[in-house]
Parts: structure tokens; sequence; C-alpha cells
């Protein structure tokens, strides 16, 4: 899976904002024959090729409507098949017109001609790919009743409007959901067994961060150090590590990811935790705030938000080499609402 990111963050299902709990995955297809990703993701990152026709996703109402899914697959500029996330994955899309919204990930399959075979293998393998991911992070089973559905089981299920989406393309190579979550139960097999030999890590150990990893997959890379990764112990480590109200959203999974990477992924009730501090400062975080831009958000309470200090409450905060991605201030943003946000 090539999984890459491009928030469509003027589409107002974006701004809304409105969170949900994952229940399944549905598939879409986008039904036009167009299989280029620029189609749909703007801005250009350089990798999608730009839209000179505007009518993208990364709008208000897109050609009018209430339209937002989470992610997109399909080519970029250079003919690659590849993933492109649209929305976090815990915020409520508008991909099935129904109340399937409320439970279900949405993600488009761009559609080609139908005919070239070697196109649908592609983009179907990155679907099955990109659902078990899902299926990983949100504690999903693959062959759960309704988990993983189409637009058009939707409608059937009386959660979705009437679509024929992906039987009318899937059908044509031989393909249907059941294969579906026989793919995808199989590629979360392969990788779970992979990653399981490892000892079980022990609270006795001397140290309090956990042994490094690198992965895409917070769930597969504790296993691979034999640590729990039930949804409840990994709120646990997103607890220690400054995360609260963890949920399994992306952008968390990437920030522990990336501390796992470094060695730097504290254990729960470890000493050098960020709650073992003292808690009679009320000095230690900077004022509340709520805003969509760090910049604008420090100004809002009178701190300086030049790059220079913002590096510094950033690496106050965890975050060492911060450049002003996205991710990495949508984390300090998150501690910032919270009143959590500590001083460099």
């Amino acid at each position: 899976m090539d999984l890459r990111k491009c928030l469509l963050t003027k589409n107002n299902c974006y701004k809304a904002g409105k969170k949900i709990t994952v229940k399944g995955v549905m598939w879409h297809s986008t039904g036009a024959n167009n299989p280029n990703l620029k189609r749909y993701v703007q801005p250009d990152d350089g990798k999608l090729g730009n839209n000179p026709n505007n009518n993208d996703w990364n709008r208000a109402l897109p050609d009018g409507r209430e339209v937002c899914v989470h992610a997109f697959i399909g080519k970029d500029k250079n003919g690659k098949v590849c993933t492109y996330q649209t929305l976090p994955w815990n915020y409520r899309g508008w991909h099935c017109g129904g109340s399937g919204n409320d439970k279900y990930i949405g993600f488009e399959i761009c559609e080609d001609d139908l005919k070239d075979k070697d196109y649908f293998n592609a983009v179907y393998k990155e679907a099955v790919e990109l659902t078990a991911f899902l299926c990983k992070e949100n504690g999903l089973n693959p062959k759960g009743e309704n988990v993983i559905i189409c637009h058009q089981d939707g409608h059937k299920l009386g959660i979705a409007s009437n679509h024929s989406d992906v039987y009318h393309w899937f059908n044509k190579f031989g393909k249907d959901m059941d294969d579906v979550r026989n793919d995808v139960a199989k590629a979360m097999g392969q990788t779970s067994s992979s990653s399981t030999a490892s000892k079980p890590s022990t609270s006795t150990s001397s140290s309090s961060y956990y042994k490094a990893f690198n992965s895409t997959s917070i769930v597969d890379g504790l296993k691979s150090i034999g640590v729990d990764s039930s949804m409840t112990n990994r709120k646990k480590i997103a607890a220690a590590n400054g995360i609260s109200n963890y949920s399994g959203d992306y952008d968390d999974n990437v920030k522990l990811l990336e501390l796992a990477k470094k060695g730097k992924l504290k254990k729960p009730g470890s000493s050098t935790s960020t709650t073992t501090k003292p808690t009679t400062s009320s000095t230690q975080y900077y004022k509340k705030f709520k805003s969509t831009s760090i910049v604008d958000g420090l100004k809002s309470i009178g701190v300086d938000s030049s790059m220079n200090n913002r590096k510094k409450i950033a690496k106050a905060n965890g975050i060492s080499n911060y450049d002003g991605d996205y991710s990495d201030n949508v984390y300090l943003l998150e501690l910032a609402s919270q009143g959590k946000l500590k001083k460099a």
C-alpha cells in the first residue's frame, strides 16, 4: 500500500469535524471514466498533478453536492496507483447518503473504462491493503457481519442511497465483496503472523521506553515487540506520551510511530511519563485555546508564534525536528484545545 495524505480542508464535511466510532469500511467507486486522483484530490503536492478544471473535491460543496470521503485510490501524475487520505479516519464522512456515514469509513476507487484488467488488479490490491490497515487500526474483524461492505450492500441494508458500486465493475473481473473480505482477512493474517515472534515485554523492564520499532501500523509495531496492541492498551500508551482521548486517529498513530521509530515511545506508568511532573504549577501549560492554525492560536494568547519558538514548544511537547508539518500542528492544536500544551 502506498498511503499518502492530502486532507480536503476546504470541504464543508471536513469543516464540520464531526467524529464517529468506526464500525466498518465501505467501498465505493466513482462512476466516471477518470482514473486520475488529481480530478478529486487537490492541492497538488508535487505527485498528484494540477487539476486545471477546478472541479476537485477540496471545495465547500463539490459540484454543488454534500460529498466527501476518507480516501481516494487511483493514479498519481506518474501513473502510479496509490491512496490519498482525504479526511481524518474518525471524521464523519459524506460518502453514502445515509446513516452508514455515522459508523463507516468510506473510500472511492477511481474508475477507468472498466476494461483494463491490470488497472483493476492494481487498485483492488491497494484497496484490500488499505482495508486491512483500517481494520487493524480500529480492531475490526474483516469477516464480521457487515464490517466490510460496498455502497450497494449499504443500500440493501437501508443505510445508504441506491448505487450499484462496486459490483457493476468488480463482477467484470470475477470479484465480489466476499472475495474482498477473504482477501482482507488473508492480508491481515499474513501481516500478523510475521510480527508476533518476539517475546512479550515485561512490566519489570528497567527501561522507561519500549524497544524501537519501525512500522506503518501501530498495532503491528506493538505486536512485533510483544506488547498488547488492543485499543485499551493503546489508549494507555497514548496517554503516557501526551495524547489524551486517543481514538486510533491517523495523526495520533503517526505521532506514536515516530516516537517508536526513535526508541522514545514511553511505557504507561514510566517515571518519565508526562503525568509525573508536579501539578502544583498552573504555569506549566499555555492558556487553553482552540484554532485551526497553530500560528493564529499562539498569537491569540499573546505567545511568540515564530518558527523558532514553535520548534521550542514542539520539543517541549515531545516533537523533535519540528518543521511545521501538518500532523505535528494538529497534535499541538489538540493539546492546546485541552489546555495541555506545555510551555517551552
